[in-house]
C-alpha cells in the first residue's frame, strides 16, 4: 500500500500483508478533497449542460427522475430522496415543474397538509424520452474508468460519505 503521509508509527495497523492508514496528514487529506471537488465540479458542469437540453435544472431533473422511478410521493419524501433538498427549495422546484405542466399536486383527503406530487402525461413523456440519453451521458463520463475501477470508486465514495457513521471518533485529528 502506498504511504499516505502518516503522522507516526502508531497509525499503522498490519492486517495480512498490507498496511492500513488510520490517520493521514492534513496535506494528503487537503489534496484529496481538492481533487474530489475539482472532479465533481468538472463532471457536474458537463452533466448540467446536458440537462439544459430539455430546459431542466439538476434538481428539476432529480424530481422528475424520482417520480418516474418510484411513483407519486409527497414533497417531503421527494426532498429526502434527492440529496436532502430543503423543503422551501423543493416547493419552488415543484411550482416550476407544475407551471410547465410536468407534474401535478393532489391533496390527500385524509391529510390536507400533505400534497401528493405526480407526473403528468407530458412529464412522464419528457423524462421517459430523456432519461436513457442522460444515462448514456453519465456512462460516457465514467468511461475513463474500467468497470472494476468504477465499482471500487463507488465503494470509496460510499465509505467516505458514511465516514462519521463508520468512524465514531469524529472530532479527533485524523
Amino acid at each position: 500500500m502506498k504511504e499516505c503521509g502518516l503522522l507516526d508509527d502508531s497509525a499503522i495497523e498490519r492486517t495480512s500483508d498490507r498496511m492500513v492508514c488510520h490517520r493521514h496528514t492534513r496535506t494528503a487529506a487537503a489534496d484529496a478533497i481538492i481533487k474530489l471537488s475539482r472532479a465533481h465540479n468538472s463532471v457536474m458542469a458537463r452533466v448540467h449542460k446536458h440537462l439544459s437540453e430539455p430546459g431542466l435544472t439538476f434538481t428539476q431533473f432529480a424530481v422528475l427522475e424520482v417520480l418516474y422511478s418510484k411513483g407519486s410521493m409527497s414533497q417531503k419524501d421527494i426532498s429526502k430522496k434527492i440529496l436532502r433538498q430543503s423543503s422551501g427549495n423543493m416547493t419552488a422546484v415543484i411550482d416550476q415543474l407544475e407551471r410547465r405542466g410536468l407534474v401535478e399536486r393532489e391533496r390527500l383527503p385524509d391529510d390536507r397538509r400533505t400534497n401528493l406530487v405526480k407526473l403528468t402525461a407530458e412529464g412522464r413523456g419528457l423524462i421517459g424520452d430523456f432519461l436513457p440519453r442522460h444515462l448514456d451521458v453519465l456512462a460516457r463520463e465514467f468511461s475513463v474508468l474500467t468497470c472494476d475501477e468504477l465499482a471500487l470508486f463507488a465503494s470509496f465514495l460510499k465509505r467516505l460519505g458514511l465516514g462519521s457513521v463508520l468512524n465514531p471518533s469524529d472530532g479527533e485529528d485524523h
